[in-house]
């Protein structure tokens, strides 16, 4: 039987990103969880299938597993092998959970197809032999490789990153009150080609325990992914100083690496700076956007019951059914958020303060650390 070609993805690290395309292979539903970022979901089963074989296999073993996925296959053929047609320029690397079956039939399909029929008829599925052999013979004559190790093995390369945290950059970190602008700034910032490194923007989270309204938080896995690509973008084009946002250890349920966060907290802090009526204004708009931005917010109140009582979040709700949204946020401004911040802020050493709509003098600062 022929052997499977394979790469690693240390190896596939060689290569620049546009030489190369990764096709996941995994159920959707995985997929969504976490992947490789750049990689193009083909999955060979959708979730509901997963499901059917993994039972099958727990069951009754590989091959009844096997006959079972070779017939669901064989009905999506076509729709499975275009979404490849688009990219048949690139090195394609076929990868799966673990470098298993999955991502093995895929590449094995275009390169070992004899293997593949004789399978199909070792475990007797009910598919047409002829055509589905006819089938195979139709594929582009591409040189897929399969992921060694999956989609676990990246995991592992991506937790090692992290926790040796090799990388000699400084923080720039903005800090300030609850809406001062700092993500504006930072999304201002990386538009003018600065290196920034945006935790919530990543997260999908404000960070604060209302943060996550109107949002879609993602995954660990997923933002731990996309952040070690950052990092190791900035190691090889040797970037000194990354702007980021002060952030307490948890970002929503994004609990930031250990050794990320003690960079974050030794890096130079610089104050932002914002009217209370521009905070207010910068509330509304994030916050009460939508009905069910609104609807979020209200429901999220009590969750400060035990920092302000009953009484005062009875008070805040009011203001939400009456829609005096202003002065909702003037008293949680004053009342739970601005304490809350206060006490990290009085313990900083501002190197500089800017008022938010200041991002020249950001940048003037920045620039003149690089030439220190």
């Amino acid at each position: 039987m022929a052997t499977t070609p394979a790469i690693t993805y240390e190896d596939l690290l060689q290569q620049t990103h546009d030489q190369y395309m990764i096709f996941d292979t995994r159920s959707p539903k995985e997929f969504e969880e976490s992947h490789i970022p750049g990689s193009i979901n083909l999955p060979l089963l959708s979730n509901e299938e997963r499901v059917i074989i993994g039972i099958l296999y727990k069951q009754q073993g590989r091959e009844p597993a096997l006959k079972r996925g070779f017939e669901m296959i064989f009905h999506k053929f076509d729709t499975f092998f275009s979404a490849i047609q688009g990219h048949t320029q690139k090195q394609l690397i076929i990868q799966c959970w673990r470098g298993g079956l999955r991502s093995q039939l895929v590449v094995d399909m275009f390169l070992n197809k004899d293997n593949i029929i004789q399978m199909i008829k070792d475990v007797g599925a009910d598919v047409p032999i002829d055509a589905f052999a006819k089938k195979l013979d139709a594929l582009p004559p591409l040189q897929p490789k399969q992921l060694v190790g999956g989609y676990k093995k990246y995991r592992e390369y991506v937790r090692t990153k992290l926790e040796q945290f090799d990388y000699s950059f400084q923080f720039v970190v903005l800090h300030g009150l609850s809406c001062t602008y700092k993500t504006h700034l930072l999304d201002q910032l990386a538009k003018k080609g600065y290196p920034v490194l945006d935790l919530e923007k990543m997260v999908q989270h404000r960070g604060s325990v209302l943060g996550g309204i109107g949002l879609s938080p993602r995954s660990q896995k997923m933002v731990e992914n996309e952040m070690v690509e950052q990092l190791e973008s900035w190691k090889h084009a040797g970037v000194p100083f990354v702007f980021i946002e002060g952030e307490s250890r948890k970002v929503g349920q994004f609990i930031i690496p250990e050794k990320l966060f003690q960079r974050l907290l030794s890096g130079i802090p610089v104050l932002v700076t914002a009217t209370d009526e521009e905070r207010i204004h910068l509330a509304m708009n994030e916050y009460f956007e939508t009905p069910e931005k609104r609807e979020g917010l209200k429901k999220e109140l009590p969750r400060l019951t035990k920092f302000l009582g009953k009484q005062k979040i009875d008070e805040l709700i009011q203001h939400t059914d009456d829609k005096h949204y202003d002065e909702l946020f003037r008293l949680l401004f004053k009342q739970y958020y601005d304490v809350l911040y206060n006490k990290t802020l009085k313990a900083l050493d501002f190197k500089l303060t800017v008022h938010w709509k200041e991002i020249e003098k950001l940048e003037h600062f920045f620039d003149r650390l690089h030439k220190q």
